[in-house]
């Protein structure tokens, strides 16, 4: 017996793609457009920040110091841009104006110019002054111990001030 082959008697059965998957897709592509939304824009943003910060002390004739940590001991003398990839520590002051870009700085000693911030939290440490200006570009704290005589410029989202006391607060009054 001869056997022949069957021709297109059966028809094939595809296996439909469901619309469950494809919504799948849909929803990942959009999770995923959420995140990039939401981490890498912002980030972007504060790299455009930083570079508008740099580019104007640098047109300004500052003088760049960079490093990881930096700590300055001796008294700024030059205007100066000072970008800690960390955290810069001043403790004599400056003579001129200075411009800080870093996540964390701790200033101390006597500022005659202004001074300018852009990072995380700034602290003005006791017995510090800073005579000209404080020009915030973008802090999440400021803490100040020491004194401002200029005015504080700009973009702050918290301002920690101690509450001097009331020397007269604990006094008794004189009619009793």
């Amino acid at each position: 017996m001869n056997e022949q082959p069957t021709t297109g008697t059966h028809e094939s059965q595809a296996i439909p793609q469901s619309r469950s998957g494809r919504t799948n897709v849909w929803i990942m592509i959009g999770i995923i457009g959420i995140v990039v939304l939401f981490t890498v824009l912002p980030m972007i943003k504060a790299w455009q920040s930083v570079g508008a910060f740099e580019r104007e002390a640098r047109e300004a004739g500052f003088t760049m110091r960079e490093g990881v940590s930096l700590v300055v001991e001796e008294k700024i003398t030059n205007p100066t841009y000072l970008r800690g990839y960390e955290t810069v520590e001043i403790h004599q002051g400056a003579d001129v104006d200075i411009a800080i870009a870093t996540a964390s700085a701790r200033l101390d000693g006597r500022y005659a110019g202004s001074v300018s911030f852009l990072g995380k939290e700034l602290t003005i440490l006791p017995g510090a002054v800073i005579e000209g200006d404080l020009s915030i570009a973008a802090a999440k704290s400021v803490i100040l111990r020491g004194k401002v005589e200029g005015e504080i410029i700009g973009n702050v989202g918290r301002v920690f001030q101690p509450q001097t006391a009331d020397p007269t607060a604990n006094e008794e009054p004189d009619d009793l």
